[in-house]
């Protein structure tokens, strides 16, 4: 798993305790080719290259993946900042953008997004997802839609869904690569910028070019 020179281990990043096998923790390194800090970063560069066990065994790097070891294998499930944290516990946002996803034939595959927003008594959760283009001039299919992404999640995380947004096909948030980008999408849905399905069909009919999709 690990080259002579270097260790990675599982680390529960509030305890700093190295978690068992199975157990979901962040990734942390040791490594003698590894960098050693920030450009003129040094509080930044402290927390990430400085990170010590809490038995006192360090300095790690804290790579903010989060992952398991099995069998000496290691298998990343995320990143540390992207975990959902509703009801007392965490939740990964790519199980609930599966589940929404598959909630409905009319939602497209790997075309949505999980995060939360502050919320006045708790954290609120957002669903947003992409309306197959097939689907983009059937209105009234788009109730059921919403209705199926928080059942679904409902059902499997017990967590109720504050928001869900429809967007256009093809306008979700993503990287070069195809990844989503959760920060984006959440600030475009602060900002009221997301490309809603609901205001490109306004264009559409008003005769107006539909906006472009933008991938950051």
């Amino acid at each position: 798993m690990a080259h002579d020179d270097s260790r990675i281990l599982v680390v529960d990043p509030v305890s700093r305790r190295q978690a068992a096998e199975g157990e979901v923790g962040e990734v942390w390194l040791q490594c003698d080719s590894a960098g050693l800090a920030y450009w003129n970063e040094p509080l930044v560069s402290e927390a990430v290259f400085g990170a010590m066990l809490d038995d006192g065994d360090g300095p790690f790097i804290r790579t903010g993946d989060i992952a398991y070891l099995r069998s000496g294998e290691l298998f990343v499930v995320g990143r540390l900042a992207d975990r959902i944290r509703l009801c007392g516990a965490y939740h990964a946002p790519q199980d609930l953008e599966l589940l929404a996803e598959r909630s409905h034939c009319g939602l497209r595959p790997s075309s949505s997004a999980a995060f939360t927003v502050d919320g006045v008594e708790r954290p609120k959760l957002v669903i947003v997802c992409e309306i197959r283009r097939e689907l983009m001039r059937r209105r009234e299919k788009w109730p059921q839609m919403e209705t199926a992404i928080r059942n679904a999640i409902r059902r499997v995380h017990l967590l109720p869904v504050d928001d869900v947004v429809l967007l256009a096909s093809g306008s979700l948030p993503k990287t070069s690569s195809g990844k989503v980008r959760r920060n984006q999408c959440r600030t475009d849905y602060l900002n009221g910028t997301l490309p809603t399905a609901d205001a490109h069909e306004s264009r559409r009919r008003h005769g107006a070019e539909p906006a472009t999709p933008s991938h950051y």
